[in-house]
């Protein structure tokens, strides 16, 4: 998968075939607008192992696209989620959209990491967990301990936010961490 991230162009799409596959090393894409796409989240599963990360990198000309796939989580503790997206203000939208996110063992403090005030949409995805979970996104605006988030107006309806939107969750287990589907910090919006 990284080796077709690398040789696409910009603003072209990264096909994944229907099936099965491990990620066992982290994967980036960043420099360059992409949408990393499965073949439908009930068709394109792909197992994360050893705590490692889809990081996407956003840009003032660039954004990108997750969409139509299904994490299976069967790993340790991931303090910083499998998806971790780094954005600052005036970037590009990213998209998290028609995905699925399911733990089946292990412990994960969140699914996805929101890092930076940049604007974002997640849409249409679940996420199942059978084990203990804490969050499913933190929204982390500028970064830990960083609290001028609270200084910047909030208009709503406008770009600049991360907004979710018609998502299913469900965090099946009794005993343990329970947890929230968001978790802003830091001004989050």
């Amino acid at each position: 998968v990284q080796a077709a991230i690398n040789a696409a162009s910009n603003g072209q799409t990264v096909c994944m075939p229907s099936g099965t596959g491990v990620w066992s090393t982290d994967v980036f894409i960043t420099s360059k607008a992409l949408t990393l796409a499965g073949n439908g989240s009930s068709n394109t599963f792909i197992t994360i192992t050893g705590s490692k990360q889809l990081i996407l990198n956003t840009g003032t000309t660039f954004s990108h696209r997750l969409t139509a796939f299904t994490f299976n989580i069967d790993t340790a503790f991931a303090s910083e989620g499998f998806v971790r997206v780094n954005s600052n203000k005036t970037d590009k939208c990213w998209r998290i959209d028609h995905m699925g996110f399911i733990q089946s063992s292990g412990v994960a403090e969140c699914y996805i990491t929101h890092s930076g005030p940049g604007p974002g949409l997640m849409d249409h995805c679940y996420v199942e967990t059978q084990t203990d979970q804490i969050e499913g996104i933190h929204n982390r605006a500028y970064g830990t301990g960083v609290d001028t988030g609270w200084n910047d107006d909030v208009i709503p309806g406008s770009t600049d936010a991360v907004y979710i939107e018609d998502c299913y969750w469900n965090h099946d287990h009794v005993g343990g961490f329970e947890g929230s589907a968001i978790q802003n910090y830091n001004g989050a919006r």
